[in-house]
């Protein structure tokens, strides 16, 4: 599978769960983690960086959109 095939992949496993996020903040991450082992993300409380990190034990019925600012 190549890079683009499984970013596609990931970004549907997160809608599948009910999460929507902009496909260049799951490029950003997902790149990052494949050229080292670990990603800072820093941000707000709240913005969402747990949940990019691990699966959420509650899923929503409903599609959230989450939006990360830059600062």
């Amino acid at each position: 599978m190549n890079t683009i095939a499984t970013l596609r992949s990931i970004r549907e496993y997160i809608e599948s769960k009910g999460f929507v996020y902009d496909f260049g903040i799951i490029e950003s991450l997902f790149l990052a983690l494949k050229t080292k082992p670990y990603a800072i993300i820093s941000g707000k409380s709240g913005s969402g960086k747990s949940i990019m990190t691990t699966e959420p034990k509650f899923i929503p019925n409903e599609p959230v959109e989450i939006k990360l600012s830059d600062n």
